[in-house]
């Protein structure tokens, strides 16, 4: 049984098995196995890692320092490719997002947004924003949506031409990662100033307007996460599952 994690290992997710758990100090990513704790592989990676993600049956990490993304074989627990696209340095990659059969990613230091090819794990497509901006990348129901000063383009993830913006929408709603998709609604939750919770909100696929709320009365969640065709707050020592039937069936 593994009692406890090394403070610089934060962050990981569970694939084939293992739990992947990048460190931040060291530039590896650890495997440990999910049943037993036992850890069994340490692999390196770009420099100062955040959160692994899972997309194309593989785990990514976001390299921030190394100007890189590393993909790491999830079935041969090997490094398959290290693709480098910003130049190393404070402020490398920070966001990401899947759409188009493509995985998007922004850093912050730069105005392009790449999207890389998982078969030839090469940056296949490139968009920019303005240089006066620190772009953030998302993507939700198969489209880019990219955080852009006040522009906040949504964009069609082949043609990279936009189909909307949300421009109007408070900072919070625009979508940084996941998000629950119900019935042409992207359903986000919204936070105050001390990034607490305190509502859920509907935007519209087609216009990107605020079209529902679902109020949370008094509570008020630190944590959000997103699955199994629910909304997940944490909220003092409990978790509150909201499905999507919760949100729909009014």
């Amino acid at each position: 049984m593994l009692d406890a994690l090394p403070p610089e290992q934060l962050h990981g997710i569970g694939v084939n098995g293992s739990v992947w758990v990048s460190n931040w100090d060291t530039s590896q990513v650890v495997e440990y196995d999910a049943a037993t704790g036992e850890e069994l592989n340490t692999l390196p990676v770009g420099d100062s890692p955040i959160e692994p993600v899972f997309a194309f049956g593989d785990v990514w990490t976001l390299d921030h320092h190394a100007g890189s993304v590393t993909r790491i074989d999830t079935e041969t627990s090997t490094v398959a490719a290290t693709i480098e696209f910003v130049n190393p340095g404070i402020g490398g990659p920070l966001t990401h997002g899947v759409a188009g059969g493509l995985m998007w990613v922004a850093a912050p230091n730069t105005p392009m947004v790449v999207g890389i090819d998982p078969e030839t794990n090469e940056v296949a497509q490139t968009t920019e924003v303005s240089p006066e901006c620190s772009p953030v990348v998302a993507a939700v129901a198969d489209r880019i949506w990219l955080t852009d000063c006040d522009q906040n383009p949504v964009l069609d993830p082949v043609t990279l031409e936009s189909v909307g913006r949300r421009g109007d929408l408070p900072p919070a709603l625009n979508p940084t990662g996941e998000a629950l998709v119900v019935d042409d609604r992207v359903w986000r939750a919204n936070h105050d100033r001390d990034d607490v919770t305190s509502g859920l909100y509907a935007v519209d696929l087609r216009t990107f307007d605020v079209v529902d709320e679902f109020p949370l009365q008094d509570m008020r969640a630190a944590a959000v996460a997103y699955g199994f065709d629910s909304i997940w707050l944490g909220s003092e020592g409990t978790i509150f599952r909201i499905p999507a039937t919760a949100l729909t069936d009014r």
